[in-house]
């Protein structure tokens, strides 16, 4: 079953890419914790990288899919169909085990995603106490069409 090998292939591809992942968000916590705008501006470019690789990925595991559908003669849309239609039981193994290892990372990645989240929230809402501090305010009015913050002037101190 030399397209079950091909999935396999693209699934290792995928958990490896994955783990890349991970490290960025974990490289981007950091950044946020120690304030590190450097290593701010650098990550938009490695997260546009990774999500053309996982593009790429994500339409070879589908093409792949739509050869299986045919093999099987039943309609693939998802892993778990073509575990079902798997005979061989070492390959399905090796199939159960890559797609565990990929869920645990997604939540993995969901979770320190949820985190850096926070921090920003966090950091931003310390930033605005700032200036509310020092008397220069600024009132959220909306967002404009590119879906960047549109902000209303307030009265500052007269500077």
């Amino acid at each position: 079953m030399e397209t079950i090998q091909d999935l396999i292939s693209v699934l290792k591809d995928q958990k490896k890419l994955y783990e890349e992942l991970y490290q960025v968000l974990m490289d981007e916590k950091e950044g946020i914790i120690n304030w590190d705008i450097d290593k701010m501006m650098e990550l938009p470019k490695v997260k546009d990288t990774f999500f053309y690789k996982e593009k790429m990925l994500e339409e070879s595991r589908k093409k792949i899919e739509y050869k299986l559908a045919e093999q099987f003669g039943k309609e693939i849309n998802n892993l778990d169909d073509i575990l079902k239609n798997l005979e061989d039981s070492k390959l399905r193994e090796e199939l159960i085990s890559l797609r565990d290892e990929l869920l645990s990372l997604i939540d993995k990645i969901y979770l320190e995603n949820n985190k850096i989240k926070m921090l920003y929230n966090t950091n931003l809402k310390l930033i605005s106490d700032f200036f509310s501090q020092v008397g220069i305010t600024e009132e959220k009015s909306g967002y404009n069409i590119k879906g960047t913050p549109v902000f209303k002037k307030a009265a500052g101190r007269g500077y």
